[in-house]
């Protein structure tokens, strides 16, 4: 990628550096940066290249045909059926089901579907929390699963200073962010239970779309 394709610095200290560099020596400048309002609407496709870890974003008519499966609410139940992980802790002390959950918005923050709790809840260690279910979309994932994951992971902390709502900045009182990977097939040279388990051990819940 070239600084004519979004991925160069133009301004502070590290004016000419580009986002593969600092994803490498300084990736909590490039969060502070994502948390910024006037960088967000000034530099759309510089904190789109962030969001996407150095990349730019690859959507294609299959990812987009993944996604439009979102708009249907039944299917977002079921897929919250196989998503939410009642053995998490959060999910036991929010009391959740997933048929509390409902409301879809897609591309926040630079995240593919946002599925969020229909309605404030009831959590033990304060009066109300709201549940976020983050999904990320690939309609294949091979070998480069770990960027897939170090993506995710990205996203939630990125999500979380920068949401939309007058509770933005409280997000560690007032909001638990599920997060979850769906995606067609898997191609990769680990089996496919090795790369299900590496993203649950790392909080990511796994769905394949012929789960559903």
């Amino acid at each position: 990628m070239t600084a004519s394709g979004g991925n160069v610095i133009p301004f502070g200290k590290y004016q000419g550096k580009t986002i593969d560099e600092l994803l490498i020596t300084d990736p909590q400048y490039l969060q502070w940066l994502c948390g910024q309002d006037w960088f967000r609407s000034k530099f759309v496709i510089l904190h789109q290249v962030i969001v996407n870890q150095g990349k730019e974003p690859e959507d294609t008519p299959e990812h987009n045909a993944l996604q439009a499966m979102f708009l249907n609410q039944d299917f977002c139940k079921k897929f919250m059926e196989i998503a939410f992980d009642i053995n998490n802790r959060n999910v036991r002390r929010c009391n959740l089901k997933p048929e509390d959950f409902g409301k879809t918005a897609f591309e926040v923050s630079g995240v593919d579907v946002v599925i969020e709790s229909l309605n404030p809840v009831n959590h033990i260690h304060s009066a109300v929390r709201h549940w976020h279910q983050l999904v990320e979309i690939k309609p294949s994932v091979g070998d480069d699963y770990p960027a897939v994951l170090r993506q995710i992971n990205a996203y939630r902390f990125i999500y979380e200073v920068t949401r939309p709502g007058p509770w933005r900045m409280k997000a560690t009182q007032d909001l638990v962010v599920g997060r979850a990977l769906f995606l067609e097939r898997y191609v990769g040279s680990v089996s496919r239970e090795q790369f299900v388990q590496i993203f649950t051990q790392s909080g990511v819940k796994v769905v394949f779309k012929d789960d559903l």
